[in-house]
């Protein structure tokens, strides 16, 4: 994944509440990652971008005797990392299966449907707003 991070919620036991500890997982690191940046001089500063959104996926470890890694894979984690190429610097953009699950606790603004890269389609996204 080169410098990105994926975080899975919700694995290897089920919890309903996976979509609103997403999101407020996403909200600490926007803040920690602010106050981390304060003080850095400005050609040393860096943007992040979070892409969120929620589904079925197939989860566990897969590779090789070689190399064995826990990862997910299905449309969830793929819709995922399209939404975060989409979004805004220092902002978190979620799908509408996240938006279902979130829309009642958090602020959120509809950004749009947004056009995929290399003509993959479009896709609904809203970013969750800081207070």
């Amino acid at each position: 994944m080169g410098d990105g991070l994926m975080a899975i919620f919700g694995v290897p036991e089920k919890d309903e509440e996976h979509a609103i500890r997403a999101v407020r997982c996403g909200l600490s690191i926007l803040n920690k990652h602010s106050k981390f940046i304060s003080d850095l001089p400005n050609n040393k500063k860096f943007n992040i971008r979070i892409g969120i959104e929620s589904g079925e996926v197939i989860a566990g470890y897969m590779g090789s005797s070689k190399r064995l890694e826990y990862t997910a894979m299905g449309y969830a984690v793929v819709a995922a990392k399209r939404i975060e190429s989409l979004t805004k610097p220092n902002s978190i953009y979620i799908g509408r299966e996240t938006y279902r699950k979130i829309c009642h606790r958090f602020k959120i603004f509809f950004v749009g449907i947004l056009s995929l890269q290399k003509g993959e389609g479009e896709i609904e996204v809203w970013e969750v707003l800081r207070d």
